[in-house]
């Protein structure tokens, strides 16, 4: 597509905008609304946009805390299992040795999963750092 900028394409554009800026009915604006514009503008405060109150390491925090959380859960649960063994029975042993087998289990695979997200992610920003 090609513009046709010559001085008198210029020209007859500017004559047509202002013969169609002649030709319409101007807006009455009211006075009301008039001095209203004019106040706002005469005292209106120009302040700084504002930064957003979080900087994007609030959801990492959050993610952190959890899997704190989780591990700690999973720590006081084999420690009250230690401590509870003496007089347990061998079916209530093996029992809370499969549960405490399972929930290991659980936490080593959502912490692994974690990890594969942030190595990936991590990955994926150094080959976008390399091409660039």
């Amino acid at each position: 597509m090609t513009v046709n900028a010559t001085t008198t394409a210029l020209q007859a554009s500017l004559d047509q905008m202002s013969q169609g800026a002649a030709a319409a009915p101007a807006a009455q604006t009211s006075p009301e609304l008039a001095d209203k514009f004019q106040s706002l503008m005469q005292k209106g405060q120009m302040s700084a946009p504002a930064t957003p109150q979080q900087d994007g390491t609030a959801v990492a925090s959050k993610l952190v805390a959890s899997q704190d959380a989780e591990l700690q859960h999973t720590v006081n649960d084999a420690l009250q299992l230690a401590q509870q063994a003496p007089t347990m029975t061998m079916n209530e042993m093996s029992a809370g040795t499969i549960r405490m087998t399972l929930e290991l289990a659980s936490t080593q695979l959502d912490l692994e999963a974690k990890m594969g997200v942030v190595d990936s992610s991590k990955s994926a920003i150094e080959t976008l750092m390399k091409n660039q």
